[in-house]
């Protein structure tokens, strides 16, 4: 979580140049996470200490992550709060694909990653950006590269590499699905997994409206990010939570209002020329996002207490392992 918070960071202005430490700096953050996002699970079983709750920590860290990351891309990317591709990096191609895994992983019970995945090759792509920005700076994502006829900058070429990569990986997860829906005859996880869908799809609609019928996005891209990021904390928590439990994943949940809220009041604007929205912006993302915090960190402490209750464990602290009576044979 420091890790996280740290690369955060460097995404203060989409448009800026930063200092090259910078780049380096979400270099070696990026690298670190990689490095001990695989060495958790091991050092867990080598401990004897795996759990549910270090599987919703590990799961909860990764879906902070993926907005975190897009965050710094799009900075680093130099793609603007203005054009579409900087919240298209984070939607599209973050979110959907990190969507897509845990759904398969809710139904399928493990996340089988194919040969080109976003936590193993996606990194370290993004990885070589920063490595790149470091090296020659970030003003090469800003030169327009020709395709025949067409112009495209560097940046926005990125997204476009990315984006076929991340619809293929969750096509590829909805058909993993139906695959063993059909194979254990279960075919109603076929609709079951559509069902499951609505609250993501859901979230994208609210997403979409919002930055596309107010400036919200264009004037305050980090704190919108932050607000829409915690939402779908929220929504992937829960998703893993089910997942735990063997429960069904809802469809409503209260924190959507926060999604609704944002889009009708970009909607309301609209009606009494206003791109503002009818309320402002900068005071309503702040209201939002405090909301969503204090729902997730009253709901993460309250999960975490339970789990702990329940299997007898501590939160950050592993209990030794009490030594196994011997006995003498005489």
């Amino acid at each position: 979580m420091l890790d996280l918070s740290g690369r955060s960071l460097g995404a203060s202005a989409h448009s800026s140049n930063f200092f090259p430490q910078v780049y380096l700096l979400l270099w070696i953050g990026l690298a670190s996470y990689r490095v001990l996002d695989n060495l958790d699970g091991r050092q867990a079983r080598r401990t004897g200490s795996s759990s549910p709750l270090g599987h919703l920590f590990d799961h909860g860290c990764d879906t902070l992550n993926v907005f975190l990351s897009g965050l710094n891309c799009t900075a680093a990317l130099k793609l603007g709060s203005k054009s579409f591709y900087s919240l298209g990096l984070v939607w599209l191609v973050a979110m959907g694909q990190f969507f897509g895994a845990t759904l398969e992983e809710f139904f399928n019970g493990a996340l089988n990653l194919g040969y080109i995945n976003g936590p193993s090759e996606g990194i370290l792509l993004i990885e070589a950006m920063y490595l790149a920005s470091f090296l020659f700076g970030p003003s090469i994502w800003e030169a327009p590269l020709s395709i025949g006829t067409w112009q495209i900058r560097r940046g926005e070429l990125f997204f476009w590499v990315l984006l076929p990569i991340s619809t293929l990986t969750v096509l590829a997860n909805y058909v993993s699905i139906w695959k063993k829906a059909i194979a254990d005859n279960k075919r109603r996880d076929i609709l079951d997994s559509l069902r499951a869908s609505i609250p993501f799809l859901l979230f994208s609609f609210c997403l979409v409206t919002w930055q596309q019928t107010s400036t919200a996005y264009e004037k305050h891209p980090h704190l919108f990010l932050w607000c829409t990021g915690i939402n779908f904390f929220y929504l992937i928590s829960r998703l893993i939570v089910a997942h735990l439990t063997n429960t069904k994943f809802p469809t409503v949940m209260g924190v959507q209002l926060v999604m609704a809220i944002g889009a009708a009041n970009a909607v309301a604007g609209i009606f009494v020329g206003s791109k503002d929205g009818l309320l402002d912006q900068y005071v309503l993302l702040w209201l939002l996002l405090g909301v969503e915090v204090l729902v997730n960190c009253r709901r993460v402490m309250g999960m975490t207490r339970e789990i702990c209750s329940h299997l007898g464990i501590e939160c950050f602290r592993i209990k030794s392992r009490e030594a196994p009576v011997s006995t003498k044979v005489i």
